[in-house]
């Protein structure tokens, strides 16, 4: 799809329940730049805001980028390292400053600032993970 075509499909405000579209959340030229070079993705690869250049993006966020939960095992004495801040900045620095992946609402929040600096329309959709039919308690633990 074209870029008019997403943005008309896009979601403009938070009316669908577990749905939020993303704006103002633009990284800096040198956090895009190095977050690009974390997935050996040039600019000019991504250049526009197209399904070629994100279906690029997702592949090489899903190849080199972890899923982990590294920092909740890591504490001395058994204890778990605080978990990490949620401010797209910060994921974004951690996955491409930093090298390191997250879990799911660290990379999501991380990848969607990437998606809206390089020009995309991007919602987030609350999700939940556990037994079907899913507890009432237990929507919106993932993204």
């Amino acid at each position: 799809p074209s870029l008019a075509e997403m943005r008309a499909a896009a979601v403009r405000a938070g009316s669908l329940v577990g749905v939020v579209p993303v704006s103002g959340c633009r990284l800096s030229a040198d956090l895009t730049a190095a977050y690009l070079d974390r997935l050996r993705l040039s600019a000019a690869e991504v250049s526009e805001p197209t399904l070629q250049s994100l279906c690029r993006l997702q592949a090489a966020h899903i190849s080199l980028v972890a899923y982990e939960n590294l920092d909740s095992h890591a504490g001395g004495g058994g204890a778990p390292l605080p978990p990490p801040r949620l401010d797209p900045v910060a994921s974004a620095e951690r996955v491409a400053l930093r090298r390191r992946g997250g879990y799911c609402f660290v990379l999501v929040d991380a990848f969607a600032a990437l998606l809206t600096s390089l020009g995309f329309v991007v919602s987030l959709h609350t999700a939940g993970v556990g037994e079907s039919p899913l507890a009432a308690e237990k929507w919106g633990n993932h993204i």
